[in-house]
């Protein structure tokens, strides 16, 4: 599906690219589970936030330039170990990307949406490993 989004950016079928969305979310680990733990590097960035970041990156990569990082704004689960975080990128063209990721969601989604003035693309589960089948 990735590769699919890439062929439908990079060959202009989506016309002039407006919005990048990528969100990545799951409902709260309990507070014993060891991805909130700081010494183990814990956190929602460390956990979810590695794939949507990476997703954001290749993204700049098709257009030919890595996003520029404008503002990004953490929540706390404790200090020093976020529990979500939103981004707001700028990719070439002034193109605005806004990655989100949260470990402490009501529910799981995982969407990365493509906005361009002639359509719209959804990849659902774009972190998820293809299914065998």
């Amino acid at each position: 599906m990735n590769q699919r989004l890439q062929e439908l950016v990079t060959s202009g079928e989506f016309g002039d690219v407006q919005q990048v969305d990528i969100e990545l979310s799951i409902p709260g680990p309990p507070d014993s589970d060891p991805r909130w733990s700081l010494e183990l590097a814990g956190g929602a960035t460390m956990d979810l936030g590695c794939y949507v970041l990476n997703a954001a990156r290749q993204f700049g990569r098709w257009l030919g330039q890595a996003p520029l990082v404008v503002r990004a704004e953490a929540t706390l689960k404790k200090p020093d170990v976020d529990a979500a975080m939103l981004v707001e990128l700028a990719y070439p063209g002034g193109i605005p990307g806004r990655p989100h990721w949260d470990m402490n969601a009501a529910a799981r989604q995982m969407v990365w949406t493509v906005t361009g003035t002639a359509a719209t693309a959804v990849v659902p589960a774009f972190a998820a490993p293809p299914s065998q089948g």
